[in-house]
């Protein structure tokens, strides 16, 4: 199951001679993470409240 709150990264390994090193690199994510929308959500519902 894939956690939707983890920056999805691609894994490539390189062989070097006998070294091996394995490189990460991240994926754009197309959508919020769940954690920013619940943040956004808050600092909206804030703003809101503090101008009724």
């Amino acid at each position: 199951m894939l956690d939707p709150d983890v920056v999805p990264a691609l894994a490539f390994h390189v062989v070097d001679g006998h070294r091996l090193t394995t490189h990460y690199r991240v994926v754009p994510r197309l959508t919020t993470p769940r954690s920013d929308t619940a943040r956004i959500r808050s600092q909206v519902e804030l703003g809101a409240e503090r101008t009724a």
